[in-house]
């Protein structure tokens, strides 16, 4: 499984609407890995590790690029964080050696995902729990294929409840979508706004074709850096219809009673 660069949330562009959904994710995960040893899966660069190193009692970060696990190496050092060159389809670690697994936007990048998810129980503790992302099938494909060339195979809720259903005892699918404000600097309409303000007479309509792209994508990024991570909440209502789902899955035992003990 390779992750394309383009898929990637950069933290050199810390901006981006990207970089803050999957932001939001770890910041979502912090209260459920406190002070458990955490499997990041398909860190990338090693943000999201980094972040929640804070709270965890240690965490391993794995990539398939060795790229990626390189620039996480030199950006990060801390006690109690490290990052190792691995595939998520046959990992490197003894049976429940860890008590939290992430693997944010990495299971629809897999032709048979249930590998990846059988590893991922073999190296959960008894009491385990697991946190997944992934696209809404519903909203991102097209005709019932991923419109994103990189993904394999994207889920519908139904979908998703059933195939983590076959292997964790408790599973709960949140969605993730944008706020207003995010959707509208995601599609690009304040800097269209802004475009056709500076622009009275139309003069854009003889500004070469790359240029006019430039200045779009400038437009947009200007947005997009007021947008912060809770600009893309994540929440059990109109799951179906969510841009993305977030399922926190417990190898054995009630999710219930982990939420009344971390709140």
């Amino acid at each position: 499984m390779h992750l394309h660069y383009d898929e990637r949330a950069c933290p050199d562009n810390k901006d981006s609407a990207n970089f803050k959904r999957h932001l939001a994710r770890y910041q979502f995960a912090i209260p459920w890995v406190r002070g458990r040893r955490v499997l990041d899966m398909g860190c990338g660069m090693g943000y999201g590790a980094d972040c929640m190193s804070g709270t965890a009692q240690a965490v391993t970060g794995i990539d398939i690029s060795v790229e990626a696990i390189e620039y996480a190496r030199r950006r990060y050092q801390k006690e109690g964080l490290r990052f190792l060159p691995m595939d998520c389809e046959a990992l490197e670690f003894r049976d429940e050696t860890f008590g939290a697994v992430c693997a944010f936007e990495v299971i629809e990048h897999l032709k048979g995902p249930e590998k990846m998810l059988s590893e991922i129980i073999r190296v959960l503790a008894k009491d385990g729990i697991a946190i997944l992302s992934t696209p809404n099938k519903s909203v991102s494909s097209e005709h019932g294929r991923p419109a994103n060339p990189y993904h394999f195979r994207e889920f519908n809720w139904d979908e998703l409840q059933s195939i983590l259903s076959a292997h964790f005892e408790s599973v709960e699918v949140l969605g993730q979508s944008g706020s207003r404000k995010a959707q509208e600097a995601m599609h690009g309409t304040p800097g269209k706004r802004w475009l056709a303000r500076m622009d009275p007479l139309r003069l854009r309509r003889w500004i070469p074709a790359n240029l006019h792209r430039v200045a779009s994508r400038w437009a947009r990024f200007t947005v997009e850096e007021d947008l912060a991570p809770s600009d893309f909440p994540i929440e059990s209502a109109s799951v179906r219809q969510a841009d993305y789902f977030v399922a926190v899955c417990r190898k054995g035992g009630r999710l219930r009673d982990l939420v009344v003990s971390i709140r």
